[in-house]
């Protein structure tokens, strides 16, 4: 079961990383704070989903492309619970900045874990076919300071 659990998180990482590459490239350099809001409102709404057992409300905030990689909210969940448990159940988390690409928004979250570890995670983020936000993936940030 572990191999499978890597062998789907590193597939998960390969797909987001060629997402984050693709969507690199600045839109332009204006403030997001017009959207900030949406989109916050959207990953502060999964993380209490995902607090409350709620896998059909927090699966609800992904995009296609990560529901065709986890077909169902089960598996979804599951896949946050063993591989994320600081997004599962941080004890706080903090928005940071956020950046407008040309494939959409990416912004960054601070968690803090149980044991008052710290975590980033750049969450891509793009409108879905009803012009709502949707999560495209959660990209670890590493070896950043003053984030």
């Amino acid at each position: 079961m572990k191999i499978v659990g890597f062998l789907i998180r590193t597939l998960v990482f390969i797909f987001l990383f060629f997402n984050l590459v693709a969507a690199a490239e600045p839109e332009k350099s204006g403030e997001v704070s017009n959207i900030e809001s949406e989109i916050r409102g959207v990953i502060s709404d999964q993380i209490d989903a995902f607090s409350k057992f709620d896998v059909e409300r927090a699966y609800s905030h992904a995009s296609k492309a990560i529901k065709s990689i986890f077909p169902s909210a089960k598996i979804f969940g599951s896949m946050v619970r063993q591989s994320y448990p600081m997004i599962w159940a941080p004890k706080e988390y903090h928005f940071l900045k956020a950046e407008v690409t040309a494939g959409g928004v990416i912004q960054r979250v601070i968690f803090t874990d149980e044991k008052e570890n710290l975590h980033l995670f750049d969450y891509l983020m793009l409108p879905n076919e009803l012009g709502n936000w949707a999560i495209n993936g959660v990209i670890p940030v590493m070896g950043e300071k003053g984030a």
